[in-house]
């Protein structure tokens, strides 16, 4: 006699997977906001607007423009705004861990940080004066190691950070953190491009990209 109970466990284990896959959904269409937004003046000026109004949170270290006011702070400015809105919301939701920024990024809604991700990314990076002995040394170490993900130029994608015109000491730190194992932020990939560098090689390349426009 059928009890029923197969198709029970069954209906229950396909809640819980569409159930997953729900909550590992994006709550938002990025691409789509960004492309609605882009191709109306308007709304991209009204963005843009509210962007820089919220990010009079942000500019104390960051800068008004994106551009930080601390060489150990990544400029904003330049980024991918789908790079940027992705790693705002992983400070909102804790799967980046940073208490200042998990205090100010868990109050923005996605609107917020539509506004802010288009806001810095709308903004040039300030770059630094080139040293031409190192960059040749730097050049040739961002193109083994970085320009795969990071582009060519060292723009970013909408997953890979902007390298380029990036704070040095930061770039420094944030190397050297990778290469050795100590960062928060786990990443495979960076750790197996980091970890042949010398000391010397990551100021080479730190100075280099923070040359580049």
């Amino acid at each position: 006699m059928k009890t029923g109970y197969p198709n029970a466990f069954v209906a229950g284990a396909i809640f819980f997977l569409l159930a997953a896959q729900s909550a590992a959904a994006p709550r938002i269409d990025l691409a789509a906001r960004f492309a609605r937004i882009q191709a109306d003046p308007a709304r991209l000026q009204a963005a843009l607007e509210a962007g820089r109004e919220r990010a009079i949170l942000c500019s104390v270290c960051h800068g008004e423009d994106g551009n930080s006011r601390r060489p150990d702070v990544p400029n904003l400015a330049g980024q991918n705004p789908h790079y940027l809105w992705k790693q705002i919301d992983n400070f909102a939701t804790g799967r980046r861990k940073n208490f200042v920024m998990q205090a100010l990024a868990k109050d923005f809604s996605d609107e917020d940080k539509l506004n802010l991700a288009i806001y810095f990314s709308s903004n040039t990076p300030r770059t630094a004066r080139p040293d031409p002995r190192l960059a040749p040394r730097g050049a040739k170490l961002f193109r083994q190691h970085c320009a795969a993900c990071h582009g060519p130029d060292g723009h970013g994608t909408r997953d890979y950070a902007r390298l380029a015109g990036q704070r040095r000491a930061y770039l420094i730190a944030t190397l050297t953190a990778f290469r050795d194992g100590n960062r928060k932020r786990r990443s495979n990939i960076m750790s197996a491009q980091t970890r042949d560098l010398t000391d010397q090689d990551i100021a080479a390349l730190a100075t280099y990209l923070s040359a580049l426009e």
